[in-house]
């Protein structure tokens, strides 16, 4: 193989790369791509132009979707790419010879952004409103439209990259997106280089989160005491980076607004409906318990039993003998 040949080769690949990544931004800057402003309280939408096949296409892609992907289109001019509608754009694509995987990464990922608006919709009716000591069944009734509301959102997603990509094409999943508009909401208190400080922060330990969750339901104990004391060691540098973020108070307030174990409490104490500072008792006491029973798990112990004693004494105190008699009544029921 000739050095002409590699260096042509690498040419061609540079601009290919290249080509695709300019399209985007000429892309983008034609849409006006907006983005949802959580302290405005509204989803800002992008314009739509409708496509052959009746998809609704938003013609802005998300930046670098062909991360890794092999690309070997051939030389091309803008105006041989560009198109107002996916499958005219997936055409045009073909033309220039690109892969047919990396056809799939742009279009996959460009449709995944543009539901963005969607999502984002979706989590500002479910958190309209929100308090984060709010567990009433008004809240649970928000809980369970957002689902169907995702289901609907994501399953018009997949029939959309099914129809353009193929009934065999499996779509990527999109927890990591539908959690970062959630944390957007759930931080809205928050100034916004705190916020996107402490949404990737979060972001980045989900399964940690996940798996501390897990061991405090005595899920995962099929992981090694090793492996086990490591997730609470990520478990406890997480909590210590956020504190470091934050104010005490603003730390308390992420901690009852995002946590599994507020989460829990809210979906668990709707009929005990409790008040701002009976649900911050609460929150104290059972994170305390919530961890407890992860760090005797990871250590290879079992539940003596005797472990939500203290529990019960202290919200008998805290709250008094009457409320959390109340508590424990109607306890998921």
């Amino acid at each position: 193989m000739s050095r002409q040949f590699i260096l042509g080769v690498g040419v061609l690949v540079v601009a290919c790369f290249a080509g695709l990544a300019i399209w985007q931004v000429l892309l983008l800057e034609r849409a006006g791509l907006p983005s949802y402003d959580p302290q405005a309280g509204q989803s800002l939408k992008k314009p739509a132009v409708q496509s052959n096949s009746g998809i609704q296409n938003p013609a802005a892609p998300r930046p670098g979707p062909n991360r890794g992907a092999e690309t070997n289109c051939s030389p091309f001019q803008w105006k041989q790419v560009e198109a107002e509608d996916y499958r005219s754009f997936l055409a045009n694509l073909r033309k220039i010879g690109c892969p047919e995987q990396t056809i799939r990464d742009i279009i996959s990922a460009d449709l995944v952004q543009s539901f963005g608006p969607k999502r984002s919709e979706a989590l500002a009716k479910r958190y309209e409103g929100f308090k984060y000591w709010s567990a009433t069944q008004k809240d649970s009734a928000a809980r369970a439209e957002f689902e169907r509301k995702r289901r609907e959102v994501d399953g018009e997603m997949n029939w959309a990259m099914k129809e353009l990509l193929g009934e065999e094409y499996i779509p990527p999943t999109t927890s990591q997106e539908w959690k970062l508009a959630e944390l957007d909401q759930q931080l809205s208190f928050l100034t916004p280089e705190k916020r996107n400080a402490v949404r990737n922060l979060m972001i980045g330990y989900t399964e940690i989160d996940q798996q501390v969750r897990a061991l405090a339901s005595s899920q995962n104990l099929s992981e090694s005491s090793a492996n086990r004391l490591q997730i609470l060691d990520s478990y406890d540098r997480k909590r210590e980076e956020l504190r470091n973020l934050l104010t005490p108070e603003e730390f308390q307030t992420v901690e009852m607004s995002t946590s599994w174990t507020a989460d829990n409490l809210r979906r668990g104490a709707v009929k005990f409906n409790p008040t701002r500072e009976e649900f911050q008792v609460l929150f104290q006491e059972w994170q305390t318990y919530d961890e407890m029973l992860a760090r005797v798990y990871a250590s290879g112990q079992h539940d003596p039993g005797t472990l939500q004693e203290p529990l019960q004494e202290n919200l008998r105190q805290r709250l008094g003998e009457q409320r959390a008699q109340e508590f424990w009544d109607t306890w998921w029921k």
